[in-house]
């Protein structure tokens, strides 16, 4: 979990519960939280921490540079393989690649130690064999700070699995 606490979490999500209404079906209830439940919160919170299971704030600004670091090589790698592949400079400038979290990260309820799940989205013309699989990968085997890296072209879901400087992150490719 990130550090901000559980109780401003409750109190910020009831005001945007109470300005609109995501999804299929309405909400349960548009009350915001009693005094018990905050106080229970409170202990709760205290119970996670007691536990380690929120990440210091140095934890999570590496996992932010990590991202940042990683999106740049991204967009790198995808600017070279479009020049490669006979698109013009600036084409290759604004092709558009992006990495996109999801899951217990995106949602901040990720524990210290927890991977960063990033999809890879890339323009159409970058293969996922000869270009994510091969030239992306062999980007990050020469890169020092990723180590542990592993590609599994065969999933259902084919990803790339890595440690970059101290952060497990899983890639699969859109």
């Amino acid at each position: 979990m990130s550090s901000t606490s559980l109780s401003s979490s409750l109190s910020e999500s009831s005001d945007a519960a109470s300005r609109s209404s995501l999804g299929v079906s309405e909400p349960i209830s548009l009350a915001g939280p009693t005094e018990e439940d905050k106080r229970l919160s409170l202990t709760l919170e205290g119970a996670l921490r007691g536990f380690g299971l929120f990440e210091t704030n140095d934890e999570s600004e590496n996992r932010k540079e990590v991202l940042g670091k990683l999106t740049l090589i991204v967009k790198e790698w995808v600017r070279e393989v479009s020049i490669r592949k006979g698109h013009s400079e600036h084409d290759a400038e604004n092709a558009g690649a992006q990495l996109r979290t999801f899951g217990s990260y995106r949602l901040g309820v990720h524990n210290p130690g927890s991977d960063i799940d990033a999809l890879c989205v890339c323009p159409r013309h970058i293969d996922r064999d000869e270009d994510f699989f091969g030239r992306l990968y062999e980007i990050f085997a020469s890169n020092s700070e990723i180590s542990e890296l592993n590609a599994v072209p065969d999933a259902y879901v084919p990803v790339m699995n890595f440690v970059f400087s101290g952060v497990s992150v899983r890639t699969p490719l859109s």
